[in-house]
């Protein structure tokens, strides 16, 4: 099962929190100042192949997002604040927006990225291995210290 918030014709959505369980995706990209925490995310159940995991401007914060059966196009795409997620089995592991602070990831059998940034962004301390290409920062003013992405 999946979640989507669709942000009403009359407004904007923010401060949406989606904790603790196992879905097939979750999709905030309608929603700032958004959490999703603590969730498994089995993007190619039971379709084989979905578009992402999770989508959200927010806080992103130690989920585990990937494919038991077929792919994810992409594991995360998320702007804000990522951290301590683990990404699988996609396209592309976690797709990142610019302005955003990503610490203590895992991408990891990503066919084609491990980790993707647009600039500028700070990257700390994320290990991106047996991908397609590692870690891929996108233009200019990205900080990015003591990742693991050969």
């Amino acid at each position: 099962m999946g979640i989507t918030a669709v942000a009403p014709s009359s407004g904007h959505l923010q401060g949406i929190a989606v904790r603790n369980g196992v879905v097939s995706s979750v999709n905030l990209g309608s929603a700032d100042f958004s959490v999703v925490e603590g969730l498994r995310v089995d993007c190619g159940f039971p379709t084989f192949s979905i578009g992402t995991g999770i989508v959200a401007r927010g806080i992103v914060k130690g989920n585990t997002v990937g494919a038991s059966v077929g792919t994810c196009n992409t594991g995360i795409v998320a702007t804000g604040t990522v951290t301590g997620n683990y990404a699988v089995n996609s396209l592309t592991g976690i797709k990142i927006g610019q302005g955003s602070t990503v610490i203590g990831n895992t991408a990891t059998h990503n066919t084609e990225f491990g980790i993707v940034a647009d600039c500028p962004s700070n990257l700390t301390d994320n290990t991106a291995v047996n991908n397609g290409t590692n870690l891929v920062l996108n233009g200019d003013g990205c900080r990015s210290e003591d990742n693991l992405a050969p």
